[in-house]
């Protein structure tokens, strides 16, 4: 269970280094040219979505996991 909880924090960390100042460059970007922001934004929103995608996948790992040592 310690195991499980140690993953799941160093997870949530990643996210938030990586989710945090993202969400910030957005407001910096008010005035840049639309091209470049919507550029900017795309990247923000693939990357996101990628790491939701690991995150998730990384949930169904634990759970998997733990299922398996009840066993």
């Amino acid at each position: 269970m310690d195991r499980r909880m140690q993953r799941m924090n160093r997870y949530r960390l990643m996210a938030a280094r990586w989710l945090l100042p993202m969400s910030g460059s957005v407001f910096l970007l008010d005035g840049c040219d639309p091209t470049i922001q919507q550029t900017v934004e795309n990247g923000i929103i693939d990357t996101s979505t990628a790491l939701l995608g690991s995150v998730l996948s990384a949930v169904v790992q634990v759970i998997t996991e733990s299922a398996t040592m009840m066993t």
